[in-house]
């Protein structure tokens, strides 16, 4: 009878790690500071693109009060104009959704503090609410005419950048 030679154990713990990966596991798998940047710089990407890069936040103006007033038409703003400017807001939403955007379940740490964990926690909770809240805006969006929608579309983007805010800060203080 013959044996197959042994595999060495780490090339083992390799190929373990690489199947859990592929089957998207993302407990098995350990998370790199760059992946952390990546994660935070697809959640800036989306605030500056409805905060700051529309140049119509006024100075010291709360984001509640900006979104109410950026999901109204805009003074001389046509109908179209409107709908393409909203539309912006949603996709920038949208955005977060592409697969590996966000880190929407616990990844394997190294630095267990629970001040860490806690960290985590926050970062992904709030990620994984991203993703429920950018399809109730995807579809109150898709499904809204006239005025009527302009409150619950304040209401969903204000909820959906807060969300960003949150899972944003939250990751800027963890450590893999």
């Amino acid at each position: 009878m013959i044996f197959p030679r042994p595999v060495p154990i780490a090339c083992t713990w390799t190929i373990v790690a690489a199947l859990a990966a592929a089957a998207g596991c993302a407990q098995a798998a350990g998370v790199t500071q760059t992946r952390i940047n990546e994660y935070a710089g697809v959640l800036l990407r989306a605030r500056r693109a409805i905060v700051e890069d529309t140049g119509l936040r006024r100075p010291d103006e709360r984001i509640e009060a900006y979104v109410a007033r950026i999901s109204r038409p805009m003074p001389a703003e046509s109908a179209g104009e409107t709908a393409r400017r909203l539309e912006a807001y949603v996709a920038a939403i949208e955005r977060l959704h592409a697969p590996g955007a966000l880190c929407t379940t616990m990844p394997a740490l190294r630095d267990m503090s629970a001040a860490n964990s806690a960290r985590w926690r926050a970062a992904v909770h709030a990620s994984a609410e991203l993703d429920a809240e950018g399809r109730r805006l995807s579809a109150l969006r898709r499904n809204a005419e006239g005025t009527a929608r302009d409150v619950p579309m304040a209401k969903e983007l204000t909820r959906a950048l807060l969300l960003v805010k949150t899972a944003f800060e939250a990751l800027r203080d963890v450590r893999p």
